[in-house]
């Protein structure tokens, strides 16, 4: 993955990734997001559960009820890629606009971006989290057709955060 650079001079070079083009880090920023997101989406829905959880639950059962995991699962994997394209150019400008503002070089760029792809991946999570209660609820209790379109949305994501990383990058190269 890295490449080779002979100067005029004859010394060699050796060009590498940046950080942010390996798999390594990407990686680390899902988990990162998992974790963080997880942890404050809990402690959000528990104290609305807890209120009213008659108010909550009892559309959601109705609607259940009526489709299969399989109709649930695309019905949620329509609503969440919809939420998650309609996010990524806002997502985008503000990116471009807080980057105006930067002080802190290539590093606060990463940051800002960073930041940008956690609201794509909190969506996201959202919406496999529905993809799992909808198995927990109403399937046969394998993970075939979860597995199958959750797989769809972490493409969905992975896509439209492509493009605020490329956004990121043409910011940071001056192109």
């Amino acid at each position: 993955m890295s490449k080779k650079i002979v100067d005029e001079n004859g010394n060699t070079y050796v060009l590498k990734k940046p950080f942010y083009k390996r798999i390594w880090f990407w990686l680390l920023v899902v988990i990162a997001v998992i974790i963080f997101g997880g942890s404050q989406e809990k402690s959000n829905t528990k104290p609305n559960t807890e209120k009213a959880p008659t108010q909550t639950s009892a559309p959601a059962s109705s609607s259940s009820a009526k489709l299969s995991e399989e109709d649930q699962d695309k019905q949620i994997l329509a609503d969440y890629t919809a939420k998650i394209q309609e996010q990524t150019p806002k997502s985008i400008a503000s990116y471009n606009e807080n980057a105006k503002a930067n002080q802190n070089g290539i590093n606060g760029l990463a940051k800002l971006s960073n930041d940008e792809i956690s609201v794509l991946a909190k969506i996201s999570n959202e919406g496999i989290e529905k993809m799992a209660q909808a198995m927990m609820t109403s399937g046969k209790g394998t993970q075939d057709t979860y597995k199958e379109y959750a797989s769809k949305l972490q493409d969905v994501y992975t896509s439209e955060a492509s493009k605020i990383t490329d956004n990121y990058t043409k910011s940071a190269t001056g192109q």
